[in-house]
């Protein structure tokens, strides 16, 4: 295309930056709620996959008390938040956290290495959806399970384990984060 017939199609659009106000008022136009690629809504809270939203229809089915990404963890070197997928409140009155993974990328694995070096005492704990999925292709690799186990992670497949039940209050707060 010639610097001249880009100039011509350049004058035949409409401006980007139009308002509605200025549009033919034939049509009303609604604003509509958007939910981003791979987001899924389920009662009221959007979750980023369909395995958070499942995860949070069993604690819903269980009775427990639980929050989605309540709140944010600060992690070095480069200061980024961190926010657990659930909070569940347990009968001391404490928190259980719980990161849900599906895919387990690289990144993940550093972010979640990183908390656990600086937060130490905080109880946060692994559901995989697919623990003896391997870390890579390779021969060598290992499970996310064993990952999760040498990370010093309590981890449990798909659903929330007995054992961990018994520390849970049952209870309903499923709000979103702010």
């Amino acid at each position: 295309m010639t610097e001249a017939s880009a100039r011509k199609l350049a004058t035949k659009r409409a401006p980007r930056s139009e308002s509605l106000a200025t549009q033919s008022p034939r049509k009303s136009v609604k604003p509509r709620r958007r939910i981003k690629p791979g987001k899924v809504c389920w009662n009221g809270v959007t979750f980023c996959s369909k395995f958070e939203r499942d995860f949070a229809k069993q604690l819903e089915d269980l009775g427990y008390s639980w929050s989605y990404e309540p709140e944010g963890f600060i992690w070095l070197p480069d200061p980024k938040v961190y926010s657990p997928d659930f909070r569940i409140l347990k009968e001391d009155g404490s928190y259980m956290y719980i990161e849900t993974k599906g895919f387990f990328d690289y990144e993940a694995r550093n972010k979640m290495a990183t908390v656990r070096k600086q937060y130490p005492d905080m109880d946060l704990r692994m559901v995989f959806q697919k623990p003896d999925k391997k870390l890579s292709k390779a021969k060598s690799s290992i499970p996310y399970s064993t990952w999760a186990e040498r990370n010093n992670y309590e981890w449990s497949s798909f659903c929330l384990p007995t054992s961990w039940r018994e520390e849970c209050q049952k209870g309903s707060t499923n709000m979103q984060k702010p």
